[in-house]
């Protein structure tokens, strides 16, 4: 009986002990877990929220330009010269008059004309020779530079005047040599003035000689009917090349790149928070780049300004 009573004792120790161990590891446990939660909100609460400007992936066709300055001159230029030798008698037009081909355009008493001023007084058939001689116009257009006034002494073959045609009008830009693949009759434009005017023309001829210094060739695009001064200076966007239609697109602002331009990446926003994304670029242009190559695809948002310094997986908050 005292054998049996002792190993009932026992065995209640026994349970009793196996229970302690298990509500004391359930305990430890419940108290690790709740440290590990504890830190997890720590963390948390500790990390800041980046404030972002976001865009949309998109898919579109994308165009390369280069940028290059030109100048606008007159194709077609003329001059009036002087046939004879004297003084200019009469002139009927100034600078910025517009003469006819075949129009008078002055008169020139020559020196026996002038020796010779006294004598239809003696003699009055000497008037027949005493009418100064007429010179004509043998070009039309727009009067640029006038060389001489009324009583001024010129020579036969001087130039009086340099006449431009106002239609000839075209604008010419030197391209370096290294594009004349992608730039050719036809290659569109946007051209850029001085008071923020833009005109969408295109390439319509090239001139066959290129420059020894720069090595660059001489391309010109006409402006016809355009009130325009010569030796203006504007800027042109020439298009190089254009990818195929729906190109992945992100913004330009979006990209970002290392020291050394080796790695380019993209911070893609996902639930709030933004991801190192890498990828690979091709075409851009002032506004947009091509991703070829990246864990991208259209609809998904990118930060656009922002990213410089984001961490990988930062929280974040787009901005209006």
């Amino acid at each position: 009986m005292n054998v049996q009573s002792n190993r009932m004792k026992w065995i209640y120790y026994g349970a009793g002990s196996v229970l302690g161990v298990v509500i004391l590891g359930f305990a430890v446990n419940l108290f690790l877990k709740q440290n590990t939660l504890n830190e997890t909100v720590e963390t948390t609460s500790s990390q800041s929220i980046v404030e972002v400007s976001a865009a949309v992936a998109g898919n579109e066709s994308l165009s390369e330009f280069i940028t290059l300055n030109g100048v606008t001159k007159f194709l077609i230029t003329s001059t009036i010269r002087s046939h004879v030798t004297g003084y200019v008698a009469s002139l009927n037009y100034s600078t910025n008059n517009m003469v006819h081909k075949g129009a008078l355009f002055c008169s020139v008493k020559t020196k026996e004309q002038d020796a010779l001023r006294d004598m239809p007084r003696v003699d009055t058939s000497m008037q027949l020779f005493n009418k100064p001689l007429s010179v004509y116009s043998n070009a039309a257009g727009l009067i640029t530079t006038l060389n001489i006034h009324n009583g001024d002494y010129v020579s036969e073959g001087d130039i009086l005047a340099v006449v431009t045609e106002p239609s000839s009008l075209i604008l010419v830009v030197n391209v370096p040599f290294e594009y004349n693949r992608q730039i050719h009759i036809g290659t569109p434009c946007d051209v850029i003035f001085s008071d923020h005017r833009k005109m969408n023309l295109c390439i319509n001829g090239i001139l066959p000689t290129v420059e020894a210094a720069s090595q660059t060739q001489s391309y010109y695009i006409k402006l016809p009917n355009q009130n325009l001064p010569e030796n203006l200076n504007v800027t042109l966007n020439l298009m190089t090349k254009k990818s195929a239609v729906g190109s992945l697109t992100v913004p330009a602002s979006a990209l970002q790149t290392d020291e050394l331009e080796k790695e380019f990446w993209v911070m893609k926003i996902h639930r709030g928070v933004a991801y190192k994304t890498p990828v690979k670029p091709g075409s851009q242009n002032s506004s947009l780049i091509e991703i070829k190559e990246g864990d991208i695809k259209a609809g998904d948002t990118i930060v656009t300004d922002g990213s410089y310094h984001l961490e990988d997986s930062s929280l974040v908050s787009i901005i209006q």
